[in-house]
């Protein structure tokens, strides 16, 4: 199951674990303002399934910015798209489309003038992580292809969404020592599609397109940034091997251009290894039951 629906129910033991070792809202800093404010708000003439593609499709498109502005290849960039496992069952339609838009964005990203075909294949890709987080349900909106993806309100809305992550997020990390894409937290299967967007240096990025930033919601992306990072760390106790998320975790509002971050030092490691040693053995006592 993934965390998204163990933070759905209030009564889940998960739930109810992270909620309550959750750093307090004082404790996690705003990169601008005091409350974050909407800079691109949805189009009104998108119907709400093709939000969703767009969330999918901005997702896919930042990872591809995130890539060739830190210099990462190609290989690096193609292998962090869930499409890219061979071992996962797509759908029949879907297999053949990303293999394609796959082979396109090798071909394609050394080339400079070829933004506007990578926000079609980022659509198409996206497509593929939102799929696979669906657990391929046949009642989920994602199943049925309907070729949100190539609406051209939807690519000029993910084209809007990463000209403001340009400009926002590369100020914030203009460098990038140790980068990872779509970094993946749970060889285990202890928690299902756990993966983040983006580990760099030491920090933990979420991304979020939401237009809603109701305190309620605010929460529940927090309780899940925050279950990330005590995935990893249980994972790395298991593993005993050091912490790869040790400066901040943060989530960025792909909607408001701006950060909402936990700056791990001020919680101090011991509070960090004691969550996430209770962690683990809930996830292994669940997983077991």
């Amino acid at each position: 199951m993934p965390l998204t629906a163990h933070l759905n129910d209030s009564s889940d033991p998960i739930c109810i674990f992270l909620l309550s070792t959750l750093p307090q809202p004082d404790e996690w800093k705003l990169s601008s303002g005091e409350k974050l404010a909407l800079v691109l708000p949805p189009n009104e003439k998108l119907p709400k399934r093709a939000n969703t593609i767009v969330g999918g499709g901005f997702d896919a498109y930042a990872r591809i910015l995130l890539a060739k502005h830190y210099g990462l290849s190609a290989n690096e960039l193609c292998s962090s798209f869930i499409a890219a496992n061979a071992q996962i069952a797509f759908p029949s339609w879907y297999r053949p489309l990303a293999k394609e838009a796959l082979k396109s964005l090798r071909a394609s990203f050394a080339q400079e003038d070829k933004s506007k075909d990578w926000v079609s294949i980022a659509c198409l890709l996206g497509r593929g992580d939102l799929l696979y987080h669906s657990g391929f349900r046949a009642d989920s909106s994602m199943f049925e292809f309907d070729c949100h993806y190539e609406d051209p309100l939807v690519l000029f809305e993910v084209l809007r969404l990463g000209s403001l992550f340009e400009k926002t997020f590369f100020s914030r990390f203009p460098k990038g020592e140790h980068v990872t894409l779509n970094p993946v937290f749970d060889p285990y299967g202890w928690i299902d599609g756990a993966d983040g967007d983006l580990l760099i240096d030491g920090t933990l990025v979420d991304f979020k397109t939401s237009a809603a930033f109701s305190p309620r919601l605010i929460e529940k992306e927090k309780a899940q940034l925050w279950g990330y990072l005590l995935l990893e760390n249980a994972v790395a106790l298991e593993e005993k091997r050091p912490f790869e998320v040790d400066h901040c975790i943060s989530l960025y509002f792909a909607r408001a251009g701006a950060f909402l971050s936990l700056d791990l030092s001020s919680l101090g490691q011991a509070y960090i290894q004691q969550c996430a040693e209770r962690f683990r053995e809930l996830l292994k006592k669940t997983s077991s039951d």
